[in-house]
């Protein structure tokens, strides 16, 4: 199988200034990105949704492509939500937090897979006091990573999982 994998840099999505705003969205090569900062005005909440039946994930902040990017990465298989939270390691490689010694940050999260298309729902603190997570402070501007890919991880029995990485039944 014919591995496929898009990676989009989007320069400069602003922050929210208001906590209860609507969702803003970002759009590049068949992934969007919907997202708004909750109404306590202490977390992100994102949507990605792209064309593929495979993973979806959205990089926050990075330095260099995927370098030093809190990256956002799941996908839904077999009535699952698989979703982990990763930091970019290098221009074109990325880790689980947790792998790394950092903490696992996503408060909540969903999938859906429907027309061949991936959904992805989460929610992640704006500073989760990581060292692998760049605090976001509201009003301010960052570049994100949008990334999609037809492949998917097999799921492995809960002692085999690789570190940070979450499943949960629907």
């Amino acid at each position: 199988m014919k591995k496929i994998t898009v990676y989009i840099l989007i320069s400069m999505v602003a922050i929210l200034l208001f906590a209860e705003t609507p969702y803003q969205t970002a759009n590049a090569v068949g992934v969007m990105l919907s997202y708004r900062v909750t109404d306590d005005g202490m977390n992100l909440d994102c949507q990605v949704i792209a064309g593929t039946t495979g993973w979806v994930a959205v990089g926050f902040n990075p330095s260099n492509a995927m370098q030093d990017a809190n990256i956002i990465i799941g996908y839904h298989a077999n009535e699952m939500t698989m979703i982990r939270d990763d930091w970019g390691t290098s221009p074109s490689a990325h880790t689980s937090d947790v792998g790394l010694g950092g903490t696992d940050d996503i408060i909540s999260y969903t999938s859906f897979e429907e027309d061949g298309n991936t959904e992805l729902h989460f929610l992640i603190p704006l500073d989760s006091g990581d060292t692998r997570d760049q605090a976001m402070t509201i009003g301010s501007a960052y570049p994100i990573i949008l990334a999609r890919g037809q492949t998917v991880l097999i799921v492995l029995p809960d002692s085999m999982q690789l570190p940070g990485l979450h499943q949960s039944l629907l």
